[in-house]
């Protein structure tokens, strides 16, 4: 008796990977046969739930996604549901590889949608930036007019570009979604695998003093102030921040310019009075960071 209980247990091994295997090759026609031959013998399977899932998602693709409301429904179907039982049946190697061509399917199947402010997420760009498709992802939001000032397309290129080429591509972006969007910008920069960017942030958390010249400091918007603290802390990276393009010409972004200038005519031996009393009127935690280190 004890024999047979270890066979029908190898038996059991032994159709799941059949199905496994065929789901990880994405072969639809032999997975189903090797999930109705499990289902029927172990009926009870406690993964039966999720190979079923992996498999309908092979026997019926995501073709075109001619709505919105239809792209926002899939990447969360995919997000949450697809993903998990993916996780749950593949190595993680193999979960990500899976996953990642849905994502891609996905992401060509809403190549027609335009770009939607209240649904920013019914967009091809999204589904390529998780497919780790950086090159893809950067074309889908140059197609998007006007992509540098919206927050969230211009996150999407940062995003992409550091993907592509790291830090160093990516910090003109990062500069001016800092500027355009401050809760946008510390969402994504948080998240960001980069040491160095990790370090200014710790910094900046740790000794920024949101004290604003003219006394309304908005925690909101504290992020805004970012561009310009690096500048202070890590005067090597104002040759980046020069590449940034002109914002919407707010507070943080003339503090961090006239930084600029003040580096400059620091370099020239002029002595920048002006401009000085100028950065004191911007933002007085900045004007005292920047004395202390003259």
């Amino acid at each position: 008796m004890q024999q047979l209980d270890l066979f029908a247990h190898g038996r059991d091994v032994m159709l799941r990977r059949d199905v496994i295997a065929a789901i990880e090759a994405r072969q639809a026609l032999p997975g189903r046969a090797a999930l109705d031959k499990l289902a029927t013998a172990y009926p009870q399977d406690s993964l039966l739930p999720a190979l079923e899932v992996l498999m309908r998602t092979l026997e019926a693709p995501v073709m075109r996604l001619s709505d919105h409301e239809s792209a926002l429904s899939a990447g969360e179907l995919l997000e949450t549901v697809i993903q998990s039982a993916a996780t749950r049946l593949l190595s993680p190697s193999s979960a990500r590889h899976w996953i990642r061509q849905e994502w891609l399917g996905l992401a060509q199947a809403a190549e027609g949608l335009a770009f939607a402010p209240m649904a920013p997420q019914a967009h091809a760009a999204p589904y390529l930036l998780r497919a780790g498709a950086w090159r893809e992802a950067e074309r889908a939001v140059d197609r998007i007019p006007s992509w540098r000032r919206i927050p969230r397309p211009l996150a999407w290129m940062a995003q992409a570009s550091m993907g592509r080429e790291g830090l160093t591509a990516a910090w003109p972006l990062l500069i001016e979604l800092a500027w355009l969007d401050p809760p946008g910008f510390e969402g994504l920069a948080r998240g960001l695998e980069d040491a160095n960017l990790q370090r200014l942030l710790r910094d900046f958390d740790a000794n920024f003093e949101n004290e604003s010249g003219n006394g309304e400091a908005d925690p909101a918007q504290e992020m805004a102030w970012f561009p310009a603290w690096c500048i202070l802390v890590e005067p090597g990276l104002a040759h980046l921040l020069r590449q940034a393009e002109p914002g919407a010409d707010r507070d943080p972004e003339r503090a961090a310019r006239l930084l600029l200038e003040l580096l400059l005519l620091e370099k020239q031996g002029s002595p920048p009075l002006q401009q000085r009393k100028t950065l004191r009127g911007l933002h007085a935690g900045i004007f005292a960071r920047y004395m202390q280190t003259r």
